[in-house]
């Protein structure tokens, strides 16, 4: 298998963030825009300013009923979807099926939802309505894209008019939140979070108790590259059955666990030399669950 390297000039800072699509890259970066890119051409086809640094984005649900070319979209520029961006303590949908034009600014003064710190991830659910946001203030929210309603998936807190919070832990950082890719046989989400306190939950999203299962991470003994004891969990990811969980670790190692359990698979203990800042399933063969890539 022969794996293509390209590099996407534009931003001007740098990138914090990125999302992909079969054929799109979507990055967000602290020069305060999100930029569309064509991996095609290797062109940035649409450019958003924003009002702060960008620090996560993510493809909105395709719309079925239109397409590029269709009579129904604003401009040659538009696309058949949105995209959720993320910047400081706002969250913005930017329909692109409206835009005029390939550069254009976020209507600052219209968030989507608005948080008492930063985000720090957006995560669309694939086979749901369900948008996650993770914060600063140890928060996951769960947003239902359909009706703009809020939901969660444990205890309550009400902080706004506009939304509903429930907290992984309000005393640590949300790094980031991961659906699983497939509905239960019952019909059920379920939402995996991780953060600075060391730990990743697992929550059932329409359900407002306790977490349905939550690991602590056991320190290396052996490791001696991470700042924390034990080491945060900088990123979580699912495999492409829904099987599997992968954890990105601040000591350089990468957790993998069952699914609904969260009980431990295997530890890479030398994944890097230093912290791992995302980690991901690579979608290259039927056996994807078998291979995990970080970085």
């Amino acid at each position: 298998m022969t794996v293509q390297s390209l590099q996407l000039k534009g931003h001007q800072a740098p990138v914090l963030c990125l999302a992909k699509s079969p054929t799109n890259l979507l990055s967000g970066s602290e020069d305060r825009t999100a930029r569309l890119w064509d991996c095609r051409t290797q062109r940035a086809v649409v450019r958003c300013t924003c009002p702060g640094d960008v620090t996560s984005v993510s493809f909105g649900r395709p719309d079925s009923g239109n397409s590029p070319s269709d009579a129904s979209l604003a401009s040659p520029f538009s696309k058949p979807y949105s995209i959720y961006v993320g910047v400081d303590r706002q969250l913005f949908e930017l329909d692109l099926r409206k835009i005029q034009s390939p550069v254009f600014a976020c209507p600052s003064d219209e968030p989507l939802l608005s948080t008492p710190d930063e985000i720090n991830h957006v995560e669309l659910a694939q086979q749901s309505d369900y948008l996650a946001v993770a914060d600063d203030v140890g928060m996951v929210r769960v947003l239902s894209t359909g009706t703009m309603q809020t939901e969660s998936s444990s205890s309550r807190v009400t902080s706004s008019p506009e939304a509903t919070v429930y907290p992984h832990n309000p005393q640590a950082l949300v790094t980031s939140v991961a659906f699983a890719p497939y509905l239960t046989r019952k019909r059920k989400q379920y939402l995996v979070s991780g953060g600075t306190d060391c730990r990743v939950c697992l929550w059932e999203v329409t359900k407002n108790d306790q977490a349905v299962s939550e690991i602590a991470i056991p320190t290396l003994s052996t490791n001696t590259n991470q700042v924390c004891n034990p080491p945060f969990v900088n990123s979580v990811a699912y495999s492409p059955s829904g099987k599997l969980l992968a954890a990105g670790l601040g000591d350089g190692s990468v957790g993998i666990f069952q699914h609904q359990s969260l009980t431990w698979t295997s530890r890479l203990e030398d994944a890097h030399s230093s912290s791992i800042a995302s980690v991901l399933f690579p979608r290259w063969s039927s056996s994807s669950d078998n291979k995990v890539a970080n970085d």
